[in-house]
C-alpha cells in the first residue's frame, strides 16, 4: 500500500519534502492523510478539475483561521504553467508557489507528526516572501488567482510566527543574566529573525546560555550574510578563530566554492589549521586556487595538516617553486619567496667549491671534504671491500661529498646574529663522516 501511495504522488512533492524536511521523504509514513495526496497529486499533473476544498494553511498558533484552495484551482496553475505561458522565468515563479503551497498542506494535514513542525511554517514564511515581489502586477491573462491571494495569506501569517518567535526570545531561559541574544535580535530583519529561529529554535537551555555568553549571535550575523552554510552550527559560531578566518577565505569566491565542498568536520579542521594565515598568504591561496589546494589538503593526515597550516605560504608556494627547482632556477625561487641567497663557504685551496655555511665545524675538516670529492682510488676500493657494485658507490660520492644542494639554512654572523636564508652548496661534513669513508677505502689496501 505504501509503495501504491508513493506512486501517485508527483515529483515535486519529493522535491519538497527533501527540501524542507529533515526525515526527507520518510516523513510520508507519519502522515495519516497520506491519501489525500491522490487528488492533489492529480491536481498537481493537471489532469482533474475538482471544487472539493483543501486546506493549505492553518499557521503556527492552535485554532488559527486556515486558508483554503480548490484541486481546481491547483490543477488551473499547472495548467498555465503547461500552456499559455513560454517565459521560463514566470514557470520558475510558479514552480515556486506550487512548492510553497504543496508545503504548507503537508504542514496543515499533519503538523503534529511531523518533528520540527513550528520550524517548517518559518521555512514556508520565508518561501512566501520570495514569491511575493514575482507575481507580475498586473498579471497577466489567465494567471491564477488563487496564487497572490495565498501567499499574501502566508505572508500575514509570517507576522504571526515572527510575534511568536520575538515573545520567546524575550524569556529565554539564561538565569540572572542579561539577554544579549534579544538585544542583538531585535536589531535583525524579519527575514533574519525567520532565519535565526529557524537554526537555533531548538536550542536546550544550556546551549542557550552558551550562546548568549560571548560573541555568537553576532558571529552568526556575518556568516548568515556572508551565505556561510556554518552559520547554523553552533559550536562553529561561538569559536572566534573559526569565524575569522572562514570569513577571510570567503571574500574569494574560487576559495569559498572549493571549502564548501568539504564535510564539516574537515571543515573544522581547515579553517583551525589556517587560523593564523595573514591576508598577504591568503592572497597567493587565491592565486593558486585553479590547482584545487583546499582538495590537495584534505587528502593529509590530521598532523600534516596542522603543519601546512602554519607553514601556509611555503607549502602554497611549493609548486612552483619545485619548477624553478628542476631548472636549477635558484634565483627565482628567492623571489617567490622573498628570502635572500646568502654566500656559501668557500675555500681558497678549492675554487668553485662551495658548502652550505656552518661555523660550528673547522675549515680544515671542509678541506678534508673537498679532498675526498676529488679522489678517484677510493671508489674501487670500497666497493673490492663492501662487495657494493662501483656504479652504486659512485651514485653515493656524488650525492654525498660533490653534489651540490639548494637549502633553507640557519646561519650564525656572530655570536648574537643569526639570519635564515638559502644557500646553494655541498652538504656540511663532520669528522666522522671523514674517518668513516676513509676507513672503508683504507681496509683492503692495507690488508
Amino acid at each position: 500500500m505504501l509503495r501504491f501511495k508513493y506512486k501517485i504522488l508527483s515529483d515535486l512533492t519529493v522535491v519538497v519534502l527533501g527540501a524542507f524536511f529533515p526525515g526527507g521523504t520518510s516523513v510520508l509514513a507519519e502522515l495519516a492523510y497520506l491519501q489525500e495526496f491522490t487528488d492533489i497529486g492529480a491536481a498537481l499533473q493537471g489532469s482533474v478539475s475538482s471544487v472539493e476544498e483543501i486546506k493549505i494553511w492553518a499557521g503556527i498558533q492552535q485554532g488559527a483561521a486556515g486558508l483554503t484552495t480548490t484541486i481546481g484551482e491547483l490543477a488551473s496553475t499547472n495548467k498555465y504553467l503547461a500552456t499559455v505561458t513560454n517565459d521560463q522565468n514566470e514557470r520558475d515563479r510558479l514552480l515556486q508557489y506550487q512548492q510553497l503551497m504543496l508545503l504548507a498542506m503537508i504542514l496543515s494535514g499533519g503538523a503534529a507528526a511531523i518533528s520540527g513542525a513550528k520550524l517548517t511554517s518559518v521555512r514556508i514564511a520565508n518561501q512566501a516572501n520570495i514569491i511575493k515581489p514575482q507575481i507580475p502586477d498586473p498579471p497577466p491573462a489567465g494567471f491564477p488567482t488563487a496564487i497572490e491571494q495565498s501567499v499574501d495569506y502566508v505572508i500575514g501569517n509570517t507576522l504571526q510566527t515572527l510575534s511568536g518567535i520575538e515573545a520567546v526570545v524575550e524569556t529565554l531561559p539564561l538565569g540572572v543574566a542579561a539577554n544579549n541574544i534579544c538585544t542583538i535580535f531585535n536589531r535583525f530583519t524579519d527575514a533574519q529573525k525567520l532565519a535565526f529561529w529557524t537554526s537555533f529554535g531548538r536550542l536546550s537551555p544550556r546551549s542557550w546560555q552558551y550562546l548568549n555568553n560571548g560573541a555568537g549571535v553576532n558571529n552568526w550575523l556575518k556568516l548568515y550574510n556572508n551565505g556561510i552554510a556554518e552559520a547554523s552550527k553552533l559550536d562553529f559560531i561561538t569559536n572566534q578563530n573559526l569565524v575569522d578566518t572562514i570569513l577571510k577565505f570567503s571574500i574569494y569566491p574560487l576559495l569559498k566554492a572549493q571549502f564548501q565542498s568539504l564535510s564539516y568536520p574537515i571543515k573544522v579542521r581547515f579553517f583551525t589549521a589556517f587560523k593564523q594565515i595573514n591576508d598577504a598568504t591568503l592572497q597567493v591561496f587565491n592565486t593558486y586556487s585553479n590547482s584545487n589546494r583546499v582538495q590537495i589538503w584534505a587528502q593529509y593526515n590530521s598532523e600534516a595538516q596542522s603543519i601546512i597550516g602554519a607553514k601556509a605560504d611555503i607549502w602554497l608556494k611549493l609548486p612552483q617553486a619545485m619548477n624553478y627547482l628542476k631548472n636549477n632556477n635558484y634565483q627565482a625561487i628567492s623571489d617567490l619567496y622573498t628570502i635572500p641567497i646568502h654566500p656559501p663557504t668557500t675555500l681558497p685551496n678549492f675554487p668553485g667549491v662551495n658548502y652550505v655555511t656552518d661555523n660550528s665545524i673547522p675549515i680544515s675538516i671542509f678541506e678534508d671534504a673537498a679532498q675526498i670529492a676529488i679522489r678517484t682510488d677510493d671508489i674501487p676500493l670500497i666497493a673490492a671491500n663492501t662487495g657494493i657494485p662501483e656504479n652504486i658507490i659512485q651514485l653515493a660520492k656524488q650525492n654525498f661529498w660533490i653534489k651540490e644542494r639548494f637549502l633553507y639554512n640557519e646561519i650564525e654572523i656572530d655570536d648574537s646574529n643569526k639570519i635564515r636564508a638559502f644557500q646553494v652548496g655541498r652538504f656540511t661534513k663532520t669528522k666522522g663522516d671523514i674517518l668513516q669513508w676513509e676507513n672503508l677505502a683504507k681496509k683492503w689496501r692495507d690488508a
